[in-house]
């Protein structure tokens, strides 16, 4: 008699214990379903680039996107890709390097104002008012066999459009302090934006 009660009682506490188990595996299967919910809805939040590219111009060469919008740039030899705004205009696919135009992410302008860091970088929404990073600029203007242009477009307060453009544009590495190269003018104001 002895003996079946030590079992019973035995019984018993085994019961509990995969009762206690039991009880902490549902708590864990529902904060692990509660993080998979907020991961699922972080990643639904998240603008997925529909294509990658070493620049714009090859995302719309090669890619079927033809439309204007952010895209992800992988430039030769460059570290993981980042995410460009690519304009595709009847010359070709340009990238965006800043955009300053008084509309941030949230509806106000974005702050030029800033430290150094964030001109290495780059800072503001690709879709909106931004700066690349001169990291970045790097990158794509220094791909083995391209040639890059920088195109400026600007209205001045009369509302007035007009364009700077310069062939064999790019933007030397850190260690040469960034160092600005550009080629030939061609603009319609009359004027050049560097002398």
């Amino acid at each position: 008699m002895q003996q079946f009660g030590e079992c019973l009682c035995c019984t018993v506490l085994d019961i509990s214990v995969i009762r206690m188990n039991l009880h902490f595996q549902f708590k864990s299967i529902a904060l692990c379903l509660f993080i998979l919910g907020i991961q699922q809805s972080r990643i639904k939040a998240v603008p997925q680039a529909p294509d990658e590219g070493y620049d714009c111009t090859k995302i719309f060469a090669e890619g079927s996107y033809t439309s204007s919008g952010p895209y992800l740039a992988k430039p030769i030899k460059s570290l993981p890709p980042f995410l460009v705004f690519c304009e595709n205009r009847s010359d070709g696919g340009w990238t965006v390097i800043q955009r300053r135009n008084g509309r941030g992410a949230d509806g106000h302008p974005v702050s030029f104002y800033r430290p150094w860091l964030d001109y290495k970088n780059g800072f503001g929404d690709v879709k909106c008012e931004h700066w690349l990073g001169l990291d970045h600029i790097h990158a794509l203007t220094h791909q083995e066999g391209k040639t890059c242009q920088l195109r400026v477009d600007m209205i001045d307060c009369q509302n007035q459009q007009g364009y700077a453009l310069y062939d064999n544009f790019s933007i030397d590495s850190e260690k040469d302090l960034y160092r600005l190269h550009l080629g030939k003018y061609e603009g319609d104001r009359g004027k050049r934006l560097l002398h």
